[in-house]
């Protein structure tokens, strides 16, 4: 019968009893550690050699292992490094009859655990440190199922998220869903208008039909009627055979046109015609086919301005504005930066085999990130940070928005030109915009004046870095680390929102 145990109270509650695996070449070293385990109510099972225990693990299936430094076939380290590989997380406890300091970091770095020198001064210690590497494991274990959880309990298809940002967001998919109209989704890039467009077509009764995706902007304008609406034979050079389009591709399911501001008018009286009359023209034909095709747009272009400008068509704006979602910025999500996060980790973890954990100063910059690239630009970082961390927890370094940077960059403006300056311990003294900007910015409320220093940097920001590509604007969006459309709103933005005191270009 075990005595009075050392666990901490929270294991005593498990479910089942901790399993300590125990690999030395001395029977009496294994004896020892067997009684003193068992003794404190935990199981345990011991090897005297370390390539049959590397065997036979998945058949123990331990909760620690404790394995000694030198031993004849394989040493301690190599040992750890073969069950590391197979389980990152497993917790490994090096034992050794040297003390050596120099072992201690090299075990350490190698990820293990803990190095104990034996004899044990203390065996009750020694069985407390397999129980504290147990009860980890264990932790992040039932961590990891209640991340699951959360993000299974806050998703509506692939979205996912459970600020009040999204209610009014999941509301109008499932209503929306069960119509046959046209629906408009509007919002920045990167916020997963994608996403929508699945959700309404897989809660739809076309749910099992297809769905077909064209992104506007990626196609060429002289080529966007031929690849929505097919063509003849010999309709334009190159047009060898005649073409189905992806209208027809489309018929009797849904049809999400990405990017629809960036749609050429030619092709906006076409789309008219589609959803007034549910048919299309070939290019090059003068007949007419009839399609059933339910339409699902989304642009982050701002419409009503482009009407304005003669860019877009009022009557197509009004046919398609039946049902409109505004889909929100990622900054505006709160602590759904974290559920994303965590849900973009699994589905790494599922890829790679690697289990990777925010620490809690990650998670605040996370949240302290502005995110102007959305869910997009969190999954890149996501996706850097897991690639480049060392060990299991991915910290704030590794992440863009880490607040202990000692290495930026600040940007003054200065009329008429602008300078990128390295920021030093101290700001240097005197103002930092020109007076004339600061003098209209104070004559402003507190959010509209942060607003207008905002588009400051937008602006200076992306026309210093239009000049240094040349006016490429693919090239300087890819150095912002946005996409170009998003870029170009940015820049375009500016344009509206700079105090008169900034020049604009």
């Amino acid at each position: 019968m075990p005595r009075e145990s050392i666990l901490p109270v929270a294991l005593d509650e498990e479910a089942s009893p901790l399993k300590l695996l125990v690999i030395d070449d001395d029977a009496l070293t294994r004896a020892a550690v067997q009684r003193y385990a068992r003794s404190h109510g935990l199981l345990c099972e011991s090897f005297a050699d370390p390539v049959e225990a590397l065997a036979e693990l998945d058949e123990v299936a331990p909760d620690v292992i404790m394995t000694d430094y030198n031993m004849p076939g394989m040493d301690g380290l190599s040992l750890l490094q073969a069950v590391l590989q197979r389980d990152p997380e497993m917790p490994v406890i090096l034992m050794s009859g040297i003390g050596d300091f120099q072992l201690a970091v090299t075990a350490l770095k190698a990820g293990a655990f803990d190095l104990l020198v034996k004899p044990f001064e203390s065996p009750e210690l020694a069985i407390f440190q397999v129980v504290r590497a147990a009860r980890q494991r264990r932790l992040r274990r039932r961590n990891h199922m209640l991340e699951r959880e959360v993000v299974s309990r806050f998703r509506f298809g692939e979205l996912i998220g459970e600020s009040p940002a999204m209610a009014p967001v999941y509301r109008f998919i499932e209503r929306v869903a069960r119509t046959q109209a046209p629906v408009l989704v509007l919002g920045e890039s990167g916020t997963g208008k994608e996403l929508v467009a699945r959700a309404i077509h897989h809660n739809s009764r076309r749910a099992d039909l297809r769905l077909v995706t064209v992104n506007c902007a990626a196609i060429p304008r002289d080529l966007i009627e031929s690849e929505l609406f097919g063509h003849v034979r010999g309709a334009f050079t190159g047009a060898a055979a005649a073409r189905a389009g992806l209208f027809e591709a489309a018929d009797k399911g849904t049809i999400f046109l990405d990017e629809l501001g960036e749609l050429p008018l030619p092709a906006q009286a076409q789309l008219l015609r589609t959803l007034q009359q549910g048919e299309i023209r070939r290019v090059g034909s003068d007949e007419t086919k009839v399609v059933d095709t339910r339409i699902i747009a989304a642009t982050n272009a701002e419409l009503e301005q482009r009407i304005e400008s003669g860019e877009f068509r009022k009557d197509l704006f009004y046919r398609l504005n039946v049902f409109t979602v505004h889909l929100p910025p990622l900054r505006e999500r709160g602590r759904d930066v974290l559920l994303l996060a965590r849900y973009f980790l699994e589905r790494l973890e599922v890829r790679t085999g690697e289990a990777k954990t925010l620490s809690a100063d990650a998670e605040n910059a996370l949240l302290a990130h502005d995110w102007p690239g959305n869910v997009r630009e969190l999954e890149n970082a996501i996706e850097r940070a897991h690639t480049f961390s060392e060990g299991s927890v991915i910290e704030a370094a590794q992440l863009p928005s880490a607040p202990h940077e000692t290495s930026t960059t600040r940007l003054r403006v200065l009329s008429p030109s602008v300078e990128f300056a390295p920021l030093a311990a101290a700001p240097p003294s005197g103002g930092e915009l020109d007076p004339r900007i600061a003098s209209e910015l104070l004559d402003l409320p507190y959010a509209e004046a942060k607003r207008r220093l905002l588009a400051i940097f937008d602006g200076t920001y992306g026309h210093a870095l239009l000049q240094r590509t040349g006016g490429n604007l693919t090239e300087a969006a890819r150095l912002a680390g946005l996409d170009r459309s998003n870029f170009r709103r940015v820049i375009k933005k500016t344009k509206r929102d700079t105090p008169s005191g900034v020049p604009e270009s």
